[in-house]
């Protein structure tokens, strides 16, 4: 039998900011349900973002380590990876807001490289609002990695390994998204922040489909990807009581060093 593990050295895969999540961002009556739809426009560059300190150990790996002659200095723990930040041009949701007393609950469907579906509760006062969100965010990324493919025997001889590079141009992934909002307004003016976090899907694609994340039972990936979040600063203006427009900036940042910004604006209708 012999015994294989694929290390990944390196990765370049692209990042896009996550999607915004946002309350009422004014007063609702109580008792009462809203449903609004949204589209927002992006004006941000794409921006390299180098991580560090990223190390994808030999461990669990169908006992690779036990085989005569293993090294573990031949083995690269340094992972050399890019994070490409990207905001995409333009993106859409429907959000569909109820409250009771001042205790407000809803969901949203965001449209953006993909689509998420999200929940959300907080609280909903006169002049203040504030809540927590949740959700799953299935959405398409640039991604390429190469890596060593180390072997041994079935008698546990260490062989010479081969080096490949796997490549995809585009996948899909699932991602958990979780997040917080909060607004002041008086009349038709409000003032919003709110921010979402999420870990990049880890599954390394192959071309093929699929993933090499675990292969055949061989973990090729031993590290988490760092985390990204989004933030969200705007201004809304209530035009009428079913037109509201927005303006204002977005900033990626993360477990990496760099802060990564765009300016947005958007329009929302109130059908109800």
């Amino acid at each position: 039998m012999t015994h294989d593990y694929g290390h990944v050295e390196q990765f370049d895969m692209e990042v896009p900011a996550a999607p915004e999540l946002r309350g009422v961002g004014n007063y609702q009556e109580p008792k009462t349900f809203k449903v609004r739809a949204s589209g927002n426009v992006h004006m941000g560059k794409t921006e390299k973002e180098k991580l560090s300190g990223i190390t994808n150990k030999m461990e669990n790996c169908s006992g690779i380590t036990n085989c005569r002659g293993f090294k573990s200095e031949e083995v690269r723990e340094k992972v050399d990876g890019t994070y490409n930040i990207t905001y995409p041009i333009v993106t859409a949701s429907i959000d569909l807001l109820a409250k009771r007393n001042w205790f407000m609950w809803g969901g949203s469907v965001s449209f953006n490289k993909g689509m998420s579906a999200d929940l959300i509760i907080g609280a909903n006062t006169k002049y203040f609002e504030a809540g927590l969100s949740i959700g799953a965010w299935m959405y398409t990324r640039k991604f390429n990695y190469s890596g060593t493919q180390y072997s041994c025997d079935q008698f546990l001889v260490w062989e010479d390994f081969s080096r490949y590079f796997f490549e995809d141009s585009s996948t899909t992934g699932v991602t958990l998204t979780y997040g917080g909002f909060a607004s002041i307004y008086n009349g038709p003016i409000s003032f919003n922040f709110s921010f979402s976090v999420y870990r990049p899907d880890p599954a390394f694609p192959t071309t093929s489909g699929g993933s090499l994340f675990a292969k055949e039972g061989h973990t090729i990936a031993n590290f988490d990807m760092p985390l990204v979040m989004t933030e969200y600063f705007t201004v809304g203006y209530r035009i009428t009581d079913r037109w509201e427009a927005r303006m204002g900036i977005a900033n990626t940042l993360g477990e990496f060093r760099g802060w990564h910004w765009s300016a947005m604006g958007g329009i929302s209708y109130y059908l109800k």
